[in-house]
């Protein structure tokens, strides 16, 4: 029975210790843009370089998709406000865009913009997503 219990034990630990990594990481818009920006730009390559004909928009849709726990309502949402504010700012959607919209959504959606002491999470998310991804992809 020791065993078991020592077995359990480091399970629940393991799982605590990654918990509070991810709060410390989730904490940092710019480090949570960073990464966010990170796995998408590493999704649309890879459906790009297996899909070389797809269209932009396609490609960025399939790219979110690879994201757990979203419904594609959620990401052609997020599609259609890129397109329209990048439109608005007179400029032509790119996946540099979509993913800043991406990435505010997704971290609002977790509920952490209503938290203060993050100051202006807004830009700070968008200043990670900009150091991953070039502004022509």
């Amino acid at each position: 029975m020791s065993i078991t219990i020592l077995i359990v034990l480091l399970v629940v630990v393991s799982l605590l210790v990654w918990w509070v990594l991810r709060l410390v990481k989730l904490s940092d818009p710019i480090k949570y843009g960073k990464e966010f920006a990170r796995a998408q730009l590493r999704s649309y390559r890879e459906i790009k370089r297996n899909n070389p004909n797809m269209s932009k928009e396609d490609l960025y849709f399939n790219a979110a998709k690879c994201r757990p726990s979203y419904e594609d309502y959620d990401i052609k949402e997020v599609l259609k406000t890129a397109k329209e504010q990048a439109g608005e700012a007179k400029k032509e959607l790119n996946f540099r865009i979509f993913v800043i919209h991406y990435v505010h959504y997704e971290y609002a959606k977790l509920g952490l913009d209503n938290v203060k002491e993050f100051g202006d999470y807004y830009f700070q998310l968008e200043e990670g997503v900009k150091s991953m991804i070039p502004e022509d992809l």
